[in-house]
Protein backbone atom coordinates (compact mmCIF):
# COMPACT_ATOMS: atom_id res chain seq x y z
CA UNK A 1 0.00 0.00 0.00
CA UNK A 2 0.99 3.71 -0.68
CA UNK A 3 0.29 6.86 0.59
CA UNK A 4 -0.93 9.33 -1.80
CA UNK A 5 -1.22 13.22 -1.21
CA UNK A 6 -5.18 14.03 -1.76
CA UNK A 7 -6.25 17.39 -3.32
CA UNK A 8 -9.36 19.01 -3.25
CA UNK A 9 -11.70 21.21 -4.87
CA UNK A 10 -11.08 23.92 -2.14
CA UNK A 11 -7.01 23.52 -1.90
CA UNK A 12 -4.64 25.25 -4.16
CA UNK A 13 -2.04 22.68 -3.21
CA UNK A 14 -1.85 19.09 -2.14
CA UNK A 15 -3.13 18.75 1.57
CA UNK A 16 -1.27 16.68 3.99
CA UNK A 17 -4.51 14.29 3.64
CA UNK A 18 -3.19 11.30 2.06
CA UNK A 19 -5.28 8.12 0.41
CA UNK A 20 -4.01 4.87 0.60
CA UNK A 21 -4.12 2.72 -2.51
CA UNK A 22 -2.52 -0.48 -3.74
CA UNK A 23 0.64 -0.30 -4.81
CA UNK A 24 -0.55 -2.46 -8.30
CA UNK A 25 -3.09 0.36 -9.27
CA UNK A 26 0.65 3.00 -10.25
CA UNK A 27 1.66 0.30 -12.99
CA UNK A 28 4.99 2.15 -14.20
CA UNK A 29 4.54 5.46 -12.60
CA UNK A 30 6.72 6.38 -9.85
CA UNK A 31 4.71 6.20 -6.40
CA UNK A 32 6.55 10.02 -5.20
CA UNK A 33 4.93 11.83 -8.43
CA UNK A 34 1.08 10.74 -7.89
CA UNK A 35 -1.60 12.79 -6.17
CA UNK A 36 -4.77 12.42 -5.81
CA UNK A 37 -7.72 14.63 -6.67
CA UNK A 38 -11.66 14.71 -5.87
CA UNK A 39 -13.12 15.68 -8.89
CA UNK A 40 -15.73 18.34 -8.01
CA UNK A 41 -18.26 18.35 -10.58
CA UNK A 42 -19.37 16.57 -13.56
CA UNK A 43 -17.47 18.32 -16.20
CA UNK A 44 -15.65 15.16 -17.35
CA UNK A 45 -18.86 13.10 -17.44
CA UNK A 46 -18.39 11.61 -21.45
CA UNK A 47 -15.35 10.59 -19.96
CA UNK A 48 -17.11 8.53 -17.24
CA UNK A 49 -15.83 10.57 -14.51
CA UNK A 50 -18.36 11.99 -12.00
CA UNK A 51 -18.33 14.17 -9.41
CA UNK A 52 -16.69 12.87 -5.96
CA UNK A 53 -15.03 10.29 -7.98
CA UNK A 54 -11.03 10.70 -6.88
CA UNK A 55 -8.30 10.95 -9.95
CA UNK A 56 -4.94 9.83 -9.53
CA UNK A 57 -2.99 12.06 -11.59
CA UNK A 58 0.78 11.86 -12.26
CA UNK A 59 2.74 15.22 -11.51
CA UNK A 60 3.99 16.29 -14.84
CA UNK A 61 4.00 19.96 -15.67
CA UNK A 62 3.78 19.81 -19.61
CA UNK A 63 0.82 17.65 -20.97
CA UNK A 64 0.41 17.29 -24.83
CA UNK A 65 -2.76 18.45 -26.07
CA UNK A 66 -6.30 16.70 -25.26
CA UNK A 67 -4.63 15.17 -22.12
CA UNK A 68 -6.70 15.15 -19.21
CA UNK A 69 -5.06 17.16 -16.55
CA UNK A 70 -5.80 18.90 -12.93
CA UNK A 71 -5.13 22.56 -13.36
CA UNK A 72 -5.58 25.35 -10.73
CA UNK A 73 -6.74 28.19 -12.69
CA UNK A 74 -6.56 32.24 -11.08
CA UNK A 75 -5.01 30.92 -8.47
CA UNK A 76 -8.13 30.15 -6.83
CA UNK A 77 -10.11 26.76 -7.90
CA UNK A 78 -9.11 23.38 -8.99
CA UNK A 79 -10.11 21.99 -12.33
CA UNK A 80 -10.46 18.44 -14.03
CA UNK A 81 -10.95 19.69 -17.89
CA UNK A 82 -9.13 18.82 -21.42
CA UNK A 83 -5.93 20.64 -22.14
CA UNK A 84 -4.94 22.47 -25.27
CA UNK A 85 -2.66 24.89 -26.23
CA UNK A 86 -3.81 27.98 -27.98
CA UNK A 87 -0.60 30.40 -28.82
CA UNK A 88 -0.70 32.47 -25.68
CA UNK A 89 -3.36 30.90 -23.89
CA UNK A 90 -4.46 27.82 -23.09
CA UNK A 91 -7.71 26.19 -23.24
CA UNK A 92 -9.46 23.67 -20.96
CA UNK A 93 -12.64 22.30 -22.43
CA UNK A 94 -14.75 19.70 -20.48
CA UNK A 95 -16.03 16.71 -21.57
CA UNK A 96 -19.76 17.75 -21.32
CA UNK A 97 -22.18 20.27 -23.39
CA UNK A 98 -23.13 21.40 -19.76
CA UNK A 99 -19.91 23.19 -18.92
CA UNK A 100 -18.19 25.97 -20.42
CA UNK A 101 -15.09 26.11 -21.71
CA UNK A 102 -12.09 27.90 -20.26
CA UNK A 103 -9.92 29.98 -22.49
CA UNK A 104 -7.20 31.70 -20.27
CA UNK A 105 -3.66 33.26 -20.63
CA UNK A 106 -1.15 30.62 -19.90
CA UNK A 107 0.37 32.33 -17.08
CA UNK A 108 -2.88 31.61 -15.12
CA UNK A 109 -3.06 28.30 -15.36
CA UNK A 110 -0.97 26.06 -13.00
CA UNK A 111 -0.88 22.24 -14.48
CA UNK A 112 -1.06 20.21 -11.61
CA UNK A 113 -0.61 16.80 -13.17
CA UNK A 114 -2.32 14.44 -15.59
CA UNK A 115 -5.14 11.97 -15.20
CA UNK A 116 -3.67 8.18 -15.37
CA UNK A 117 -6.55 6.54 -13.03
CA UNK A 118 -10.04 6.60 -11.15
CA UNK A 119 -11.04 5.51 -8.10
CA UNK A 120 -14.65 5.64 -7.37
CA UNK A 121 -15.98 5.65 -3.73
CA UNK A 122 -18.85 2.97 -2.88
CA UNK A 123 -22.09 4.80 -2.04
Amino acid sequence: WLDVPLMDDFDEEFTNETLFIPAVLLGRLQPEKVRAFIVPNDAMLEKQICEGDIVLIEEKLFPRDGDCIVAVIENSRAVLKNFYRDGAFVELRPSNGNYETIRLAADLVEIKGIYRGLLRPLV
